[in-house]
């Protein structure tokens, strides 16, 4: 199979969503924690577009797994570098932001493997996971982040719809 022909518009706005959270990952690199939380919620408007292009033309044959894949660069991987960044962490903060990450790949490897219901996630999606987080970053304080990061990490991977 040729890759590229595979892709579908809605396709290559998971591959943006992607790219933006690689984005978001050198700024928080670079001590650029507003431009990194920015570029976050620009990539979840790339994730909300790549949905609705999926719904209204159907999934592509990469569609879901690429769209996941993207989800956990931009809103598992950006928003814990974030964090670790933002507030020079020591190795209990790496731990934590590793816990994130871990819960943020269960989270989206549960959702690829059940049955879809359009109605109901079980767990708090990601793409909110990953802004909330980012969000709390700019509140400027690791006493209100940290403990917000290991609470959205469990809701992550709870069975609560």
């Amino acid at each position: 199979m040729n890759v590229f022909e595979a892709l579908k518009l809605s396709d290559l706005f998971s591959l943006l969503n992607a790219m933006l959270g690689f984005g978001a990952m050198l700024a928080a690199y670079n001590g650029e924690s507003i431009l990194s939380v920015s570029i976050i919620i620009l990539a979840a408007i790339s994730d909300g577009i790549d949905g609705m292009i999926a719904r209204r033309n159907g999934p592509g044959y990469l569609g879901e797994n690429l769209d996941s894949l993207a989800d956990l660069v931009s809103f598992g991987a950006a928003p814990a570098l974030l964090v670790v960044t933002s507030f020079n962490m020591n190795l209990g903060g790496w731990i934590l932001g590793g816990f994130y990450l871990i819960c943020s790949i269960l989270r989206l490897a549960r959702y690829v493997a059940s049955e879809k219901n359009d109605q109901f996630f079980e767990g708090l999606p990601i793409p909110a996971a990953g802004m909330i987080l980012a969000a709390s970053v700019l509140l400027g304080t690791p006493i209100v982040t940290l403990p917000l990061m290991l609470i959205i990490s469990i809701l992550m991977i709870s069975s609560i719809y």
